[in-house]
């Protein structure tokens, strides 16, 4: 495994209220303002069967680096956000790793003992990593395409 292809880009927290989350982080934290967009009846793989959820998600910049990203659960219960809910918990759910391979790291944490637990698509390809009792947090792998090389 390369730190080239294996890239940090976003820390993701689920709360039951993104608005009042972002207002904090803004006022508090000086953070970009949010944008916010709306995932409707998405297609999932959650736990090996197929489900929808609709998400209100809000976006910003952390130190010109990460993305931070705040997801609130509209409906569905099948899916990791209401699993996350219902144990009464809010907060950092998973951070995304930009990856260039998905299969080479979808079976390297498989042979570590960790499962996926629910994958998708939207403009890219997507999985979490139920990495959540070694870490206390998710892992989401994210398909990006290999960088074109530079001509010389």
């Amino acid at each position: 495994m390369s730190q080239k292809d294996f890239q940090i880009i976003q820390l993701s927290y689920v709360y039951k209220d993104i608005e009042k989350q972002a207002q904090i982080l803004e006022t508090s934290f000086g953070m970009p303002k949010f944008s916010y967009h709306e995932y409707i009846n998405a297609p999932i793989i959650y736990r090996d069967k197929k489900a929808k959820v609709t998400l209100k998600c809000a976006k910003s910049r952390l130190l010109n680096s990460y993305t931070i990203e705040l997801i609130q659960l509209i409906s569905g219960e099948d899916n990791l956000y209401y699993e996350f809910l219902n144990k009464g918990r809010e907060g950092l759910h998973h951070i995304d790793v930009l990856v260039f391979d998905i299969e080479k790291y979808i079976e390297f944490f498989i042979q570590k003992g960790f499962k996926v637990v629910q994958k998708g698509k939207s403009m890219l390809r997507w999985v979490y990593l139920d990495t959540d009792a070694l870490l206390g947090f998710m892992i989401e792998l994210v398909e990006g395409a290999l960088p074109k090389r530079k001509r010389q």
